[in-house]
């Protein structure tokens, strides 16, 4: 169960039950999923105590902004010592959600040979850059035609092993299509998305029998793996 959802979805989980059996209700906050075929992990020889592993954890992933990631960082070095490579990675994907949770992008999951980055008619999307990029030369980012609230990074041959050109590409998607306008009409947005996808509908349709992106179950989902001290 635990690796099916990921940990850290597993322990928000656990809590929002436990509130809800104490008669603790609380409000949803937003948060976005990530879920790369990638294995991080806390090694031993840095936090040997599995309880302090969790905490370590939910600290990075949990951060609200660069600022909170920075003083997680400084925290661990004071405490701990100097970072590993496999942290310093958490921390990467932590920088992400930042960018992620913003523009309110509800999850970017990784497939074969392509990132599916959903959104809803709440992301804090700029549509006329959404249409520029999808229409622009040689782009990789097209809507996925069995979830039009959804957009395909293809072809993501060169980042398959390489977690941090992963990133690269969501975040350089994300901050291109980004809207920085403070108050967004939710409902002409959804409508603006709606319409920019029956435009791109019918020449997508004939661009992805030349080069269909394929869709299979994921492999190996993110996850961080909490190892018991021999």
């Amino acid at each position: 169960m635990i690796y099916q959802v990921g940990y850290e979805l597993y322990t928000q989980m656990l809590e929002e039950a436990t509130n809800e059996f104490k008669g603790d209700i609380k409000e949803v906050t937003f948060d976005t999923v990530i879920d790369f075929k990638y294995d991080l992990y806390i090694p031993d020889f840095y936090i040997s105590d599995v309880k302090e592993k969790i905490s370590v954890y939910k600290l990075i992933l949990r951060s609200q902004s660069d600022e909170d990631i920075e003083s997680s960082k400084e925290y661990m070095t004071d405490k701990y010592g100097k970072i590993p490579k496999v942290i310093e990675d958490i921390f990467e994907i932590a920088k992400l959600k930042v960018i992620l949770k913003r523009a309110r992008i509800l999850s970017v999951i990784e497939g074969q040979n392509c990132l599916y980055v959903k959104l809803d008619k709440y992301s804090h999307i700029d549509t006329n850059k959404l249409m520029q990029l999808i229409n622009s030369k040689d782009s990789k980012i097209k809507f996925d035609l069995n979830n039009f609230n959804q957009l395909i990074i293809s072809d993501i041959e060169d980042a398959e092993n390489n977690l941090n050109l992963k990133i690269e590409k969501v975040r350089n998607l994300v901050l291109a299509i980004e809207s920085h306008e403070i108050n967004i009409k939710k409902d002409n947005n959804d409508n603006k998305i709606k319409d920019i996808i029956e435009e791109n509908l019918e020449s997508q349709k004939i661009e992805n029998k030349k080069s269909p992106v394929k869709r299979n179950v994921r492999k190996k989902p993110l996850k961080v793996i909490i190892r018991k001290s021999k």
